[in-house]
């Protein structure tokens, strides 16, 4: 056998991998996962973003709209302005489903 001895399988004379390849070798691993993650949750990042800015425009247009119907702009606190007994009708909110109007 050329005076080789084997030791667990290896020859002496081969070389393996060393700790410090190893720990090199997962640590750019780490790093490519990281820089993945990142570009993904970005993605879906600027996919909320303008999810939210599209419910922002219509808040912005129901506001509006309520200013346009009632002269004036909604309360911070959410509450009607006294009118005493009777609400106006612009304040008296509905909605349309097959053709039927509904209002409350």
């Amino acid at each position: 056998m050329g005076g080789r001895c084997s030791i667990g399988g290896i020859r002496r004379g081969e070389r393996g991998f060393t700790l410090l390849e190893l720990t090199v070798a997962m640590l750019i691993i780490v790093i490519l996962t990281a820089v993945v993650l990142l570009i993904v949750t970005g993605m879906f990042g600027g996919v909320q973003v303008c999810a939210l800015e599209q419910e922002l425009d219509v808040v912005q247009k129901a506001v509006d709209t309520y200013a346009v119907k009632s002269e004036q702009w909604p309360t911070a606190d959410g509450k009607l302005p006294a009118y005493g007994e009777y609400a106006p009708i612009a304040f008296l909110a509905g909605f349309e489903k097959n053709g039927k109007m509904y209002t409350f």
